[in-house]
């Protein structure tokens, strides 16, 4: 097994779609490179995962924005009560 951990990425959501698809392309040419497989170009994977990632992002951005406004609806409660 291999864990990869990149570190002091930041929030910047173009920044998190790069490097998480180039990580992903990356290791994906890893592993098929260790199971004797032929490999894919790195861009043409590179290009269609940045756009899953992007989807990724905006799917996260929306659910903590949510959690956020349902916390601060909760704390507003409480202070009314």
């Amino acid at each position: 097994m291999l864990i990869l951990t990149h570190r002091r990425l930041g929030d910047d959501p173009t920044t998190l779609i790069s490097v998480g698809a180039g990580w992903h392309t990356h290791l994906g040419i890893l592993t098929d490179r260790l199971e004797g497989n032929q490999t894919e170009g790195f861009w043409s994977v590179h290009v269609p995962l940045e756009e899953d990632y992007k989807q990724l992002i905006r799917k996260q951005k929306t659910h903590f924005r949510n959690m956020n406004t349902a916390s601060n609806n909760s704390n507003l409660e409480n202070q009314q009560d």
